[in-house]
C-alpha cells in the first residue's frame, strides 16, 4: 500500500530485496526485515507484505547497486572519458562506442590497457598490454578484446598533433603577421614565407624574443628583489653603525631605497631578448645560427635608424642624430656631460643588436665603434654606506635595470 501511495517502483527497482527499519517503541531497538518485492507486489504471502508500524522506513533498492563494483574506465582522446558500467560480455568498441566514439587525434595502432587482477585474495596487482584499436575497427576478433572487471582504457593523441603554435613577425618585412610554424621550422624559413626583408630593413638591429627567455629574466629579477629585501633587514638591526641622527636619517633613506629598489625589480618583465645574428641574404645564414622557433617567439626589424640614444647620469638624455665621425665621448658632450653621481667607468655602448659592451675592462680603456641605433648608457655611483653588505650587489642590480631600461629605448626596438 505505502508503495502505491509513493507513486509506485521505478524501472531500475530490485525487486528481490528489499529492507524494512523497525523501532521497537519501548526499547527504541532498530532491528531489520528483509523482503521480496516481486512477491509483496503480487500479494504472495504476508511475510513479504507486512502491516506497517509507526517509524517504520523502508529502503528499495537499484538493480545498479549490486552491479557498482562491476565498473571498466576508458580515458585520453575519447569524447565522453570516464569511469562506465560493465555489461555482461562486453568488448572493447562496445566501451569505444558507449564513451561517444574517438576524437580526431586518437591514435589507434596502440591502446593501452591495465587489467587487474587479485593475488591470493590479500594483494592487487596490475598489467599492461596494448591492443591494435584499428584493426578492431576493420573488424578484427583477435583486436576486439573482451574486457574484465576494473580494466583501464588509455588512447593516446597523435604524438605529433598538439595546439596551433604560432610566431609574430612585425616591421620590415614583406608581409607582416603571425605565421603558423612547424616542429623544428627554423628562423630563416618563416622570414622568407613573409616575403623576405624589405629594402629598408635594419636586419642588424632585428629584435628576436622569446617567452620562456623572458620568464627566465623575471625569476632572475625576484631573486634580486629577495636578496634586497634581506638586506633591508638586515640593515635595519644594525642602528649602531649610523650613530647620530644624521647618520639614523641616512639609515631610514637607505632602506626606504632598498624597498623602493626591490619593488622595481618586482615590477619589472623580463624582455625576451635573444641577441642573435641575421644576415640580409638569408641563404648565407649558418645552420648553427639558424634558430629553430619555439610557440610564441616574436621577430620585429627596424627601419634602419639615423639617431644615436644617451641615457642614464647626464644632463640631457636624449637621441642625436648618428654621424660617423663622432665617437662616445662627442655624443655624452652632446649631452650636456657626466653628473656629479656619474659612474663615468662604467658606460657601457648597447648595440642596436642587443650586445652590450663595456667602454672600461679593468685598468684598460676600450674603445667603441658606434653604429644607428646605438644607446650610450651611463649608470649613477652607489654610496658606499658601512652598514651595508651588498654595495656591490645593488651597484650591479641598478646597472642591470639601466641596461634593461636603455635596451628597450635602443632604436632597434622602437615600433
Amino acid at each position: 500500500d505505502v508503495i502505491l501511495a509513493a507513486g509506485g517502483l521505478q524501472d531500475n527497482a530490485d525487486l528481490s530485496f528489499a529492507e524494512l527499519y523497525r523501532e521497537d517503541p519501548v526499547s527504541k531497538a532498530v532491528s531489520l526485515l528483509q523482503l521480496n518485492l516481486e512477491e509483496t507486489m503480487s500479494r504472495r504471502g504476508e511475510a513479504n507484505n507486512p502491516v506497517l508500524q509507526n517509524n517504520d522506513r523502508l529502503v528499495v533498492h537499484s538493480v545498479w547497486e549490486r552491479h557498482s563494483s562491476s565498473m571498466v574506465a576508458i580515458m585520453g582522446e575519447i569524447r565522453n572519458p570516464g569511469p562506465y558500467p560493465l555489461p555482461a560480455e562486453a568488448h572493447l568498441l562496445d566501451l569505444v562506442y558507449a564513451a561517444g566514439g574517438l576524437t580526431e587525434k586518437a591514435y589507434k595502432k596502440e591502446v593501452e590497457i591495465t587489467r587487474y587482477n587479485v593475488r591470493d585474495g590479500v594483494e592487487m596487482e596490475s598489467t599492461h598490454f596494448e591492443v591494435n584499436l584499428e584493426a578492431a575497427l576493420r573488424g578484427s576478433v583477435k583486436d576486439n578484446i573482451p574486457l574484465q572487471k576494473n580494466d583501464q582504457i588509455i588512447i593516446r593523441p597523435i604524438s605529433n598533433w598538439g595546439d596551433t603554435e604560432y610566431v609574430k613577425l612585425q616591421g620590415e618585412v614583406l608581409f607582416p603577421g603571425n605565421y603558423i610554424i612547424q616542429k623544428g621550422e627554423r628562423l630563416s624559413s618563416v622570414i622568407k614565407r613573409a616575403g623576405g626583408f624589405t629594402d629598408g630593413a635594419f636586419v642588424y638591429g632585428l629584435r628576436f624574443s622569446r617567452r620562456s627567455i623572458a620568464d627566465m629574466q623575471k625569476k632572475q629579477y625576484v631573486e634580486m628583489a629577495d636578496r634586497l629585501d634581506q638586506e633591508t633587514s638586515h640593515l635595519a638591526l644594525t642602528p649602531s653603525q649610523f650613530g647620530t641622527d644624521k647618520g639614523a636619517g641616512t639609515k631610514e633613506m637607505m632602506i626606504a631605497g632598498l624597498k623602493a629598489m626591490a619593488d622595481k625589480l618586482r615590477q619589472t618583465e623580463g624582455d625576451g631578448r635573444l641577441v642573435i645574428n641575421v644576415p640580409f641574404d638569408l641563404s648565407k645564414m649558418a645552420k648553427d645560427e639558424d634558430l629553430e622557433l619555439e610557440n610564441g617567439d616574436s621577430v620585429y626589424v627596424p627601419k634602419k635608424p639615423v639617431a644615436v640614444l644617451v641615457m642614464g647620469a647626464v644632463y640631457n638624455q636624449n637621441a642625436f642624430q648618428y654621424l660617423a665621425s663622432y665617437s662616445v665621448d662627442n655624443y655624452i658632450d652632446m649631452a650636456g656631460g657626466f653628473t656629479a653621481r656619474a659612474n663615468s667607468e662604467a658606460t657601457s655602448v648597447i648595440k642596436a643588436n642587443g650586445e652590450v659592451m663595456p667602454l672600461r675592462s679593468g685598468y684598460f680603456q676600450k674603445k667603441a665603434t658606434l653604429g644607428p641605433g646605438d644607446v650610450i648608457m651611463v649608470p649613477e655611483t652607489v654610496t658606499q654606506y658601512s652598514g651595508l653588505q651588498m654595495t656591490q650587489d645593488i651597484t650591479t642590480i641598478l646597472y642591470q635595470l639601466s641596461l634593461t631600461s636603455a635596451g628597450l629605448k635602443t632604436i632597434g626596438v622602437f615600433q
